[in-house]
């Protein structure tokens, strides 16, 4: 099985930056291609082009590689990914990361939500979260749960639905200084609305 999909997804910060529209901070986008294998294996290579319309920071070109297995009950994964132009960190040199994590399903049988508990650890291969002239190792560590709601529509509308996630992620030196985190640790709250044809 194959999958293409090239799509933009835009993502409001709270801080105004130096152009306009102010408060838009982030707009990224995305060209992936997905292989699904016998027996549970898929992997994935996807194209980012990170943009910042209000000029927080400059445009940053990432392609990344992951390789999942989804026949056990803990769905391991693991990712990497290589700066191609610019800085994720805004440092001085283009980085190489690397994310090991679990997604295991919260099982309801009854129940048409869908419930995960997904565990990431994301660390640095070299040089992608500097601070000044240091490179950290040690990016976040993040769980959380994942709900998946379906929305009743008309089937000409295809199938839609609602994501919320509530997650908490612990940031290593470099991402605590670049978040401008007190403590290091912060609660996230994610909405999402998908739909497919």
């Amino acid at each position: 099985m194959e999958q293409f999909a090239l799509w933009p997804q835009r993502v409001q910060g709270g801080e105004d930056g130096p152009g306009d529209p102010a408060m838009w901070y982030e707009t990224d986008y995305y060209a992936s291609l997905g292989l699904g294998f016998a027996e549970g294996w898929s992997a994935d290579v996807t194209y980012t082009a990170y943009m910042s319309p209000n000029g927080t920071f400059g445009t940053v070109r990432e392609l990344s590689t992951g390789i999942a297995y989804e026949d056990v009950g803990i769905a391991p994964y693991v990712n990497f990914a290589f700066d191609l132009d610019g800085q994720a960190d805004g440092g001085s040199n283009e980085g190489t990361y690397f994310e090991l994590g679990v997604g295991p399903a919260l099982d309801f049988p009854d129940s048409p939500v869908s419930l995960s508990s997904p565990v990431a650890i994301g660390l640095s291969v070299s040089d992608y979260y500097e601070t000044g002239d240091q490179s950290d190792s040690f990016g976040f560590f993040q769980f959380g749960l994942v709900a998946g709601i379906p929305l009743p529509t008309a089937p000409e509308y295809g199938s839609w639905e609602l994501s919320i996630e509530a997650k908490f992620i612990a940031f290593g030196d470099a991402l605590k200084s670049i978040n401008g985190a007190d403590d290091g640790f912060e609660p996230v709250a994610v909405f999402g609305l998908s739909l497919g044809y």
